[in-house]
């Protein structure tokens, strides 16, 4: 799902390539970051300002009518205890998560939506939610993290049929970042596209989101970037390499996943590798 309504602040484009370090280093323009920050400032005291969707419903159909899924995939739901406190559930997307995902959406504070969209987006359009939440669990894939029945994360990958790249997304509920939970749903999110014939995924993120660009830089893989106005993309390869390897053993060891009852209890790709 590509994050729509990039503001282009009118700075000359940024590049830059890096290959084989396992890090994502990017340079951006101070002035993108300032005028960025002066329009972020600009929301926080209340003011006006312009949304990328044409048509904002209030309180959109919140249930997908995408039907019932037929190929749910159990097997990609997990019980964790992430840094040793956080417990959670971690899920595919059903088209019955419309209103739970409204609530999650509703809830992020405005920087985070606008790290997330590109925008100040505050409320899903109907279109939005039944796209979010109807997926095929093949080429498009959500991942959901919640505790008690709420939505604490959202992780998804999009790709064409036919398409070996993907590219992924991510938000984490203001109160639950920094708990290795973005880090979590990536590294799910990457063990599942691969069983899905993906071999690279893609992320644009704003060059001035930190926290998601070191979920990226720090996750083993080697990663090229590149800069555009502000906006960072990003491409790795998602195959189990010796580097993913090991720091996917040592965020193993302070986490305990569990698949759901009924499932078929899939290892750690750590050990089957």
């Amino acid at each position: 799902m590509k994050a729509a309504g990039v503001h282009d602040f009118g700075q000359p484009p940024v590049l830059e390539e890096l290959h084989g370090s396992g890090r994502a280093e990017v340079v951006t323009d101070s002035r993108q970051l300032e005028q960025t920050n002066e329009s972020f400032e600009q929301l926080e005291k209340g003011k006006s300002m312009p949304d990328s969707s044409t048509s904002v419903d209030l309180n959109p159909t919140v249930d997908g009518d995408c039907g019932e899924p037929a190929n749910y995939p159990r097997d990609l739901e997990r019980d964790v205890v992430s840094d040793g406190s956080t417990r959670y559930h971690v899920r595919p997307i059903r088209p019955d998560d419309g209103a739970k995902l409204v609530s999650f959406h509703r809830h992020l504070a405005p920087r985070s939506v606008y790290l997330r969209f590109f925008t100040f987006h505050p409320t899903l359009t109907e279109a939005e939610v039944q796209r979010f939440t109807c997926v095929d669990y093949v080429n498009r894939l959500a991942l959901v993290a919640e505790i008690e029945g709420r939505l604490i994360a959202v992780a998804r990958f999009d790709s064409k049929p036919g398409d070996v790249e993907a590219e992924v997304a991510f938000v984490v509920a203001d109160e639950y970042q920094h708990h290795g939970i973005g880090t979590l749903m990536l590294d799910e999110l990457a063990r599942a596209a691969r069983r899905r014939g993906i071999t690279t995924f893609r992320a644009d993120t704003l060059a001035e989101n930190q926290t998601m660009l070191d979920v990226f830089r720090h996750a083993g893989f080697s990663i090229s970037s590149s800069i555009d106005y502000g906006t960072v993309t990003l491409r790795f390869q998602i195959e189990p390499t010796e580097t993913y390897q090991a720091a996917l053993a040592e965020r193993e060891s302070r986490r305990h996943l569990e698949p759901v009852a009924g499932t078929s209890g899939i290892e750690s790709e750590v050990r089957q590798i």
